[in-house]
């Protein structure tokens, strides 16, 4: 992830912050992210949520994970999509595969309570649907051909 602050290196996470006390946690962070030019199945993010409680007088407040959200890009990036995840109490073994899926301990009863704004900025990958599925059918054929051995 590109840091805030220009001249600084690639960064592993960013945080956003919300409102203390709102009822509707909302987040209004933009972050701008650095992927490979092939995605596969492995290809995602890692949302991590935490409690920090400020009702705490003897010492700083010190946040508590609560929960995770996993987005697979491969099936999520598109050019702008509303997304809805459930979120998960810990990451357990393969937990982007089905069988991790049904072994997860969910947060209310896995309904999908994290929601999320996707829109796709690249320079690499086409904006324009029609563009992008030009591409896309163009390296179907041509690994189609060199497979045959064309």
């Amino acid at each position: 992830m590109y840091p805030r602050e220009p001249g600084l290196s690639l960064q592993k996470w960013a945080h956003a912050q919300v409102a203390v006390g709102a009822r509707v946690a909302c987040y209004h962070d933009e972050i701008k992210v650095s992927l490979p030019a092939v995605w596969t199945p492995l290809h995602h993010l890692i949302f991590t949520f935490f409690h920090v409680d400020l009702q705490m007088k003897l010492e700083a407040p010190k946040p508590v994970v609560i929960g995770y959200a996993a987005l697979p890009l491969s099936t999520h990036a598109q050019l702008k999509s509303e997304i809805s995840l459930p979120i998960t109490r810990e990451l357990v073994p393969q937990y982007l595969q089905e069988n991790g899926k049904e072994r997860s301990d969910y947060l209310e009863d896995g309904k999908t309570i994290f929601k999320l704004q996707l829109r796709l900025s690249s320079s690499f990958y086409p904006i324009n649907e029609r563009i992008r599925d030009f591409f896309l059918e163009y390296d179907r054929h041509s690994l189609n051909k060199s497979s045959m051995g064309f």
